[in-house]
């Protein structure tokens, strides 16, 4: 299918980054919001963002909060 490509390139071109790095953003600002207002552990604040891997998720955690 052709139309993938274009979307993947259009998206970085409208939004600066890759998809992935998109949701990535968006699931730690989610992470954020919840660990500030919720009682929840860091593993089940990270598995309600979509974040199984914990050693994955420390990682990119520690890259897009530092």
């Amino acid at each position: 299918m052709k139309a993938m490509p274009y979307i993947s390139r259009r998206f970085k071109q409208d939004t600066g980054k890759t998809f992935s790095a998109y949701l990535q953003d968006v699931r730690i600002d989610n992470v954020c919001r919840l660990l500030a207002n919720t009682d929840l552990p860091v593993e089940a604040v990270a598995n309600q963002v979509g974040y199984t891997d914990m050693k994955h998720f420390h990682r990119l955690f520690r890259e897009r909060m530092a």
